[in-house]
């Protein structure tokens, strides 16, 4: 019986390492304050959520098989609000609490919607993409650490492919 009350115990603990915004989630809200909608995504990706005490207001959205990033990203457009990922935690904040860059990068070895396309689905912070076609480049929108982390990933992906 020990064993089996360490064992949950062990399960319970190391569940709570796996944060993840790639996680699916579907959900319907009526009229619900921004706050708890925040909370739930991020409970369902295994994050913990610091919520600022101006962020208030109530919204309505289904969301259907979205991930826990782009359920943020689309509550945090529809509400004027902005959300960061520090570590295993979402902060979610005014707008003008975060600094955004804009950065343009020319890609050399990787297709512009080839790159956009994994930076979307890597990049766990507040980060937009425009892809530029006729100049097989990307222009980066976000805060500092999720432009951190995409330069990061253009490192590893834009290289020369081995022959």
């Amino acid at each position: 019986m020990k064993r089996f009350a360490v064992v949950i115990f062990m399960m319970a603990f190391c569940s709570t390492g796996f944060a993840d915004l790639s996680q699916k989630v579907t959900m319907d809200f009526r009229d619900t304050d921004i706050r708890e909608i925040v909370k739930l995504i991020s409970q369902k990706a295994g994050m913990g959520i610091v919520v600022e005490k101006s962020v208030c207001g109530n919204m309505t959205l289904t969301i259907k098989n979205a991930t826990a990033k782009e359920a943020l990203d689309m509550v945090s457009e529809a509400s004027g609000f902005s959300w960061e990922k520090r570590g295993d935690n979402v902060l979610v904040t005014t707008k003008p609490l975060f600094i955004r860059k804009i950065r343009m990068i020319q890609l050399k070895h990787i297709n512009f919607a080839e790159a956009a396309k994994i930076l979307h689905h890597s990049v766990t912070g507040d980060l937009k993409v425009s892809p530029c076609e006729h100049l097989n480049s990307l222009v980066l929108n976000g805060t500092a650490d999720a432009m951190a982390e995409a330069m990061i990933i253009i490192g590893h992906i834009d290289r020369m492919p081995v022959k």
